[in-house]
């Protein structure tokens, strides 16, 4: 899937557990989240496929449905809800 980043937790597991729609602020194209979870709700950075801006992740650190903040400095906070995949 050309769209689809993993954010890297540091964790083993290869398939996501979560899944999210999110439009990069900077070059507005869509990608597909996934995440396995973090640990505390810490996800880690991660940078646009397509144009490199660089974002950090946290979430709800609870069972699904579960929500993904996504922070930049130049951006600010931005929710989004869990897909269904």
């Amino acid at each position: 899937m050309s769209n689809y980043l993993k954010i890297p937790t540091g964790s083993k597991q290869e398939k996501a557990v979560f899944y999210y729609d999110f439009t990069c602020p900077a070059c507005h194209n869509k990608i597909l989240l996934g995440t396995d979870g973090g640990r505390y709700g810490n996800i880690g950075d991660f940078s646009c496929i397509h144009c490199g801006e660089t974002y950090h992740a946290t979430d709800d650190d609870a069972p699904s449905p579960n929500n993904l903040y996504i922070w930049s400095d130049k951006y600010g906070k931005t929710t989004l809800k869990e897909t269904k995949k």
